[in-house]
């Protein structure tokens, strides 16, 4: 009949050098690291400036649109399928293009 061995045997771990950069070098990593973080940023900055703007355009013709229609003339109710219709023909304009160039 076998026995268990019931010792563990130990396994040497692994020595690992550690190699330690100069410290130029570290810095430049992270100089580069920094300059590539604020040009993303800028990136989304101007996509946000062109977006708000074109927002602000659009709201301006909505604004106008509203102006021009209420103008001269009392609100009054008008039937849902009208309104519906309306919506429609609001959709069929070409949508804004919001690629930046």
């Amino acid at each position: 009949m076998s026995t268990h061995n019931t010792r563990r045997r130990s396994v040497p771990q692994p020595i690992v050098a550690a190699v330690v950069q100069p410290v130029a070098r570290r810095l430049s990593r992270i100089e580069a690291l920094l300059i590539e973080m604020r040009y993303e940023q800028d990136v989304q900055l101007r996509r946000a400036t062109a977006l708000q703007a074109q927002l602000d355009t659009l709201g301006d013709l909505v604004s106008q649109r509203a102006s021009h229609r209420g103008a001269g003339r009392t609100r009054q109710r008008t039937p849902d399928s009208l309104k519906r219709t309306e919506t429609r023909q609001l959709n069929r304009e070409e949508p804004a293009d919001l690629r930046l160039n």
